[in-house]
């Protein structure tokens, strides 16, 4: 799956489905996986998001 930056704090996958969204807090990163509008999960790594993403569109 292909990344596209949105943002400096949000990257869409190529097929539009998912979201990850960068949120810093007291200086630690934490990255948002979303379905859609249905929250997937918080994570502390983005390759870990992105291989969630991943898992969901292979089914």
């Amino acid at each position: 799956m292909e990344w596209r930056k949105v943002s400096s704090y949000c990257i869409r996958s190529d097929c539009g489905r998912f979201r990850i969204a960068k949120w810093v807090c007291s200086g630690e990163p934490w990255y948002l996986l979303s379905d859609g509008d249905t929250t997937v999960g918080w994570y502390r790594d983005a390759s870990k998001a992105k291989d969630k993403a991943e898992e969901l569109a292979n089914g």
